[in-house]
């Protein structure tokens, strides 16, 4: 009987033997596979199926913890119900098991997920588990998470199954750390590399757009001195105010260097309050005044005195409509013309700007508004361009929460919509 007894003994010690090398076994297998998984969301996913076919559960769900909003997001499931898990994209504000597992860190079971203080029942009643084995994934005491093995009747969960349980999610913890770090460096490095782009176009910028009022000033002033005799004291007095003019547009250029750098850095304060468009517009058209009476191009104003932002930064627009009509001018040729109209619509005020210019491609609209993009295309008369005032132009529209939109047709000029909603949300 002795005899026996040990027989039996160690046929079962070596079946829990098997069963546990079989266990780590796929565990290592799933691990393998995990580790060649680039992004999070679809490790998730594969970590969900394996845990899922790994521990024998009609279901698997694999939650991450914002700790930040301390609630839980379903990030995948396996199994069962498990587009059910996956929808639920903004649980009710009930204590989830997640949640409970995490406080606890370390597992919890849930024999009848209808009678346990581990989690709300108006959750329980969103899926079709009866029985749930919460698994804590944590890291360096870094909450990530938690898997949930669930089963749709009434289980109870062995010893077994829950030491096979935590060895497994103490894996899955490591690999989605792992794989978040990696995440964080890849966006890092993708970050540093749009920086760089963006600082090289920053230096580009200040390199060539400054040229064109100096070429403004120097234009006037050869004219002057060349032909100094020939000038009537009003003909003077008129190149005289064109340099003024070009000066404030220098002035404006540096200006627009300086919002962006504080648009990036964070800093640029958004000021809504009532503003008069016409009275922008008049300004924008006084400011560039200089360009237009060199190149002989006819301005228009049409938008009406009454033409009111009701919730609008003042300055941004000042930049936006100056930024406008200085690109209108200097893609229009000698003797174009340049349009700029209003009207209210359905709660908003469209803006138009249409030049009869030499318009653009479909390449030059669709990088139009990029800083990452070079795009250089000298003006009529050789004007440098590189683009920023009409990024600045889109970041001013959406701090409105408004929109621009951009028809060209090469060689037929250009009509660039500028719509600022009323109301800000």
């Amino acid at each position: 009987v002795g005899v026996s007894h040990d027989m039996t003994r160690q046929k079962q010690i070596e079946e829990v033997l098997r069963s546990r090398e079989k266990f780590l076994s796929e565990l290592n297998e799933i691990t393998g596979y995990a580790l060649k998984v680039s992004n999070v969301p679809d490790l998730f996913q594969l970590l969900a199926g394996h845990m899922h076919k790994l521990l024998s559960s009609d279901v698997c769900y694999i939650t991450f913890w914002d700790d930040v909003n301390k609630k839980t997001i379903p990030m995948a499931a396996s199994g069962i119900g498990k587009n059910d898990y996956i929808d639920q994209h903004h649980l009710p504000r009930e204590l989830t098991f997640t949640e409970s597992v995490l406080k606890a860190g370390k597992p919890l079971v849930a024999e009848d997920v209808f009678n346990t203080p581990f989690l709300s029942r108006k959750i329980a009643e969103l899926f079709p588990t009866k029985s749930l084995l919460g698994l804590p994934l944590i890291v360096d005491e870094v909450k990530l998470g938690s898997v949930l093995i669930g089963f749709i009747t009434p289980h109870k969960f062995s010893q077994q199954e829950i030491e096979y349980g935590t060895i497994a999610a103490n894996q899955i913890a490591l690999i989605i750390s792992k794989t978040k770090i990696l995440d964080q460096l890849m966006q890092s490095e993708k970050d540093l590399i749009k920086l760089n782009a963006e600082k090289d176009r920053l230096f580009s910028i200040i390199a060539h757009d400054l040229r064109s009022p100096f070429n403004s000033f120097l234009g006037l002033t050869e004219l002057m001195a060349e032909e100094e005799s020939d000038f009537t004291i009003a003909e003077m007095r008129k190149f005289a105010k064109a340099i003024q003019q070009s000066a404030k547009g220098l002035f404006q250029l540096l200006e627009n260097l300086l919002q962006w750098s504080r648009l990036q850095g964070g800093t640029i304060e958004f000021n809504p309050v009532e503003v008069n468009l016409r009275e922008i517009i008049d300004n924008s058209f006084e400011s560039l005044q200089g360009n237009a009476i060199r190149k002989e191009i006819e301005i228009a104003n049409f938008v009406p005195d009454d033409m009111v932002l009701k919730k609008a930064d003042a300055k941004m627009m000042q930049s936006l409509t100056g930024n406008l009509l200085s690109n209108a001018i200097k893609f229009t040729p000698k003797g174009g013309k340049v349009t700029v109209s209003a009207i209210r619509e359905d709660g908003w005020v469209k803006l138009n700007v249409e030049d009869t210019g030499t318009g653009m491609s479909p390449e030059t609209l669709n990088n139009l508004f990029r800083i990452d993009v070079q795009v250089s295309r000298p003006g009529t008369e050789g004007e440098s361009s590189s683009g920023l005032g009409l990024i600045l132009c889109k970041e001013f529209v959406e701090r409105h929460q408004g929109k621009i939109n951009v028809k060209s047709t090469l060689g037929k000029g250009s009509i660039f919509v500028v719509e600022i909603p009323d109301s800000l949300h």
